[in-house]
This record gives C-alpha cells, structure tokens and sequence, in this order.
C-alpha cells in the first residue's frame, strides 16, 4: 500500500467532482472513497458511481452530513437493508452491512457501512479486481497496487477465483466485462496455471444468426406442444423453412425471409405460427 505517484493531480481531479465539503466529511468520519471513481481519475477512465466505506459508528452522521451539504432537489436517495447475491464473494466477505444509494447530480452514491470490526481501508485492498484497489481518504490517494493500476493491467484475486470457475458468479463476470470494455486487462490463477482472460475478438457470423432463429423457432414449437399440430398442418413444409434458413437467411434479414415462407403456409398454420410468437413476445409482423 502506498500513496500514488501522481497523488496531487489525481486529487485535483477527484475534488472538481465532488461537492467541496466531502473530502472534509471522508477525514472527519475515517470513511473513504473506493474502487471505480477514484481508479479512473487516475487512468483517464470515466465512472459515473461513486462507492463511500464508512464505519457502522460513523455512519448516521456521515450520512446526515452528505445530505446537508446538497441542495434537496440534486438527491434521490433510498436505503437497502441487505445485500445482493453478491454477498457471497463481497459484501460477506468484508462485513458490510448495509447501503444506501444516493443518485447526487449525474453521480450515482453509494454508502456501504462496514462492521465497526473491519476497517474500510481492509475492505478496499480486498477487493475482486487488483486494479481497482484504490481509495481516496480525503487527504491523499492509495493504491495497494500502484503498478496494475497504471498499467490498466491486473489480477482477478486468488479469494474470488472460486466464485468465477466454479460457480461462474454472475456479477463476477459482469465486473470482468466492465473493466474489458473500459481496456484493461485480467488474469488469475487456478490449478497452479496462469490464465489471461479475453475478450472475443471474432464477430458472430451470419451462420450463427441463422441457427439462433432456427433454434428460436423449434424451441417455441416444442415449449408449445405444436409438433403434433405441425405434422398434420404441413409438417414438411417446417422442415424446407429450417432448410431454407440454414442456408439463405443472413442475419440482418432474417425476419423478411420468416415472413416469405410464412406466406406458404395455410392459413390454420399461419395462425398457430403467429399466436406462438406473440404470446412468447417476439415481435411478428404480417
């Protein structure tokens, strides 16, 4: 852990976003100000939530500061009492209690209390993602490490790796996509192998696209029980549809070619194919 190179710079920028008495309420209320916001003034990277650690003693009058210190119609705020599904590989983890959401100006707040047990800045350098374990604590800025943060280039930490391989924790991945998106890089290590996670960089083809209709449709059919209704409709006439869209359907114009072999259906067919498709909500124009 250790204040980071550019530490004035990155509090210059830091304090331009906040209302002015904040970095005052941070020192005040040993609370801090981690993770995502305070990362991407230092990597140039835009967050539009801002995440606050504060101690379960200090948090009532944390809080009611915050509050005073905007104008009534800048805040929507609302309390959540639990956690989310998160906890596990998280909020359990680092003793947080509860959180309050506060939408201040374009910035999204939250006020995660922490057990009084716990330090906030132990609930920072435990982190998922090692870049991500920065925090501005009024006065200064830390990075527990400064070199993955700078580099955009880090690890997915050894306590959460589990939570990914294993039981493929939703929220994980969606944090791992965040950060992709934003250009930073991820790795961790299982089974004593290093592995670098990776975007894919191949586009979907239009055969792909072409299934995906298909197997939309057969799905629908057989979650219906319409195969019977099929085979003494015009059952072949399904299977020259499945034909014709493996091979002639791109993907950018799939629902014209649906609609062209739609129209060489009897009318009964028509009908069950139609009411299939608006009762499971996809939108079927004719």
């Amino acid at each position: 852990m250790s204040i980071i190179t550019n530490n004035e710079q990155v509090i210059d920028k830091i304090k331009q976003k906040l209302n002015e008495h904040i970095p005052n309420l941070l020192h005040e209320y040993d609370a801090i100000i981690a993770g995502g916001f305070v990362l991407g003034n230092i990597v140039d990277v835009k967050f539009s939530d801002i995440d606050i650690y504060v101690n379960r003693k200090n948090a009532i009058e944390f809080i009611k500061h915050l509050l005073q210190d905007e104008h009534d119609d800048n805040i929507v705020a609302h309390r959540i009492l639990s956690a989310s599904p998160y906890d596990t590989s998280f909020f359990y983890k680092n003793k947080i209690l509860a959180r309050y959401t506060f939408k201040i100006q374009e910035y999204d707040i939250d006020v995660l209390i922490v057990d009084d047990e716990k330090n906030v800045v132990d609930v920072a350098k435990n982190f998922d993602l090692s870049f991500c374990e920065v925090w501005y604590d009024g006065i200064a800025v830390y990075a527990n490490n400064e070199e993955h943060v700078i580099n955009m280039k880090g690890i997915l930490n050894p306590d959460y790796v589990e939570s990914l391989v294993v039981y493929k924790n939703k929220f994980i991945i969606k944090r791992i996509k965040k950060y992709f998106n934003r250009g930073f890089k991820i790795s961790y290590t299982y089974d004593n192998k290093i592995i670098s996670l990776k975007l894919p960089t191949k586009k979907i083809d239009e055969t792909n696209y072409e299934l995906w209709v298909i197997n939309m449709i057969r799905q629908i059919v057989y979650d219906n029980n319409l195969k019977l209704h099929i085979e003494s409709l015009q059952y072949k006439k399904f299977i020259d549809f499945h034909n014709f869209l493996i091979h002639n359907a791109p993907a950018y114009n799939y629902k014209i070619y649906i609609l062209e072999i739609y129209d060489k259906f009897s009318e009964e067919y028509k009908r069950i194919f139609k009411n299939v498709f608006l009762k499971n909500g996809i939108e079927f124009y004719v």
